[in-house]
Order: C-alpha cells, then sequence, then structure tokens
C-alpha cells in the first residue's frame, strides 16, 4: 500500500496496476481497430440489372481537360437500397444492402448532357419522364441547379452547387446499372433512371 504523503499534505489513494478510475487520462483518444477483411479496397461494381438506390449526398465538381473544356456538374453519392427482382419485388437481402454504390455524375456544361441529367433529378424527385410538363411547373420553374466557382486562385477553384442539387438527398429512385470497362478497368454505368411511385 502506497502512504507516501504528496506535497501539500493530502494523502495520495491507493494504486494497484493501472488504475484509470481514480486517475483518468485527460484528452483519451478512441481507440480504432479496423476490420480491413470486411472493407472493399475498391468501389462496389454492382452486376447488371435493376437496383433502387438512395442518394445520400450531393457534390458540385468542375475542372479543365487537357484540350481546354470545361467540365461541370454534381456528383451524386448513393447507396444500395435493394434489387428489383423479375417479379417486380424488390430484394433487400443482399450482402451489398446499405453499402456506398459508384457515385452518379450529372454533367451540366452541355446542353447534350442537360437530358440525362434531367432524367435523373426527374426520377429522384418522383416524377416520370412522361410527367415533364407537370414537373417543369412544379418543380424545375424557380429551382437553382447553377454550378458556379470562385476563381480568384485559379489553382484552388471553390465549387458551388446552386441549392436545388441538394433536394435529390434522402430521395430514392430505381436504375439499371450496367458494367462498362475503361482502360482496363470495370466501372459502373447507370441508366434508364425510374421514380419510385
Amino acid at each position: 500500500m502506497n502512504t507516501s504523503k504528496p506535497t501539500g499534505g493530502k494523502s495520495c489513494p491507493e494504486i494497484v496496476g493501472n488504475n484509470e478510475t481514480l486517475f483518468p487520462r485527460r484528452n483519451k483518444m478512441t481507440r480504432f481497430a479496423p476490420d480491413l477483411k470486411a472493407a472493399h479496397a475498391g468501389m462496389l461494381i454492382l452486376e447488371r440489372g435493376e437496383y433502387e438506390f438512395e442518394v445520400t449526398k450531393s457534390t458540385p465538381f468542375f475542372y479543365v481537360k487537357d484540350d481546354g473544356t470545361e467540365v461541370a456538374g454534381v456528383r451524386a453519392a448513393m447507396e444500395v437500397a435493394g434489387r428489383i427482382m423479375a417479379d417486380g419485388s424488390l430484394d433487400t437481402d443482399a450482402d451489398y444492402i446499405g453499402e456506398n454504390a459508384a457515385p452518379m455524375r450529372l454533367f451540366v456544361h452541355t446542353p447534350k448532357s442537360f437530358a440525362m441529367t434531367k432524367q435523373c433529378i426527374l426520377a429522384a424527385m418522383g416524377y416520370d419522364v412522361r410527367d415533364e410538363t407537370q414537373a417543369n411547373e412544379e418543380y424545375f420553374d424557380g429551382a437553382d441547379f447553377s454550378i458556379d466557382g470562385d476563381d480568384d486562385d485559379p489553382d484552388n477553384v471553390e465549387v458551388i452547387g446552386g441549392a436545388s442539387w441538394n433536394d435529390m438527398v434522402g430521395k430514392r429512385l430505381r436504375m439499371t446499372a450496367d458494367v462498362n470497362i475503361w482502360q482496363g478497368r470495370e466501372q459502373q454505368q447507370y441508366r434508364s433512371y425510374q421514380p419510385i411511385k
């Protein structure tokens, strides 16, 4: 037993081993021990099929190609909510459910890109392509899907997306996922955007 007296005349409590209850460390960092066997080193690539996704985040982007072409849009992060089976039911038991899927890239820098981007937004907001006129009146009129940037420092452009890009976050839509090979690597490709009715 430790019966020594600290300076100041107060008794010191008995210390047995590493007793952090009596003397807790200040600012103790939480221990992180990841199970790396369960992690995916690359992006999840889904086999071809119909899936339901939930948009979890929208991040605007801008870059300039080697030929000087400016490219702008939004990267929509998604989670896999389920796979649509042949009978139309939603399979939510697969091991990839809840995993991050490859993000969608929605481009806005050319008129040709507007159509595909609009199809995706329509589906996320619950509209079918046949409801486009209704969506134009109810939703797109006054919406802000701009991409802008603060380019005071050309080497570090801050990209800013209009407020309407965040309307998709938390929404679900159905899409066909396919696999494309580019430069020898598998890439996820999305098409046939459908709303959840």
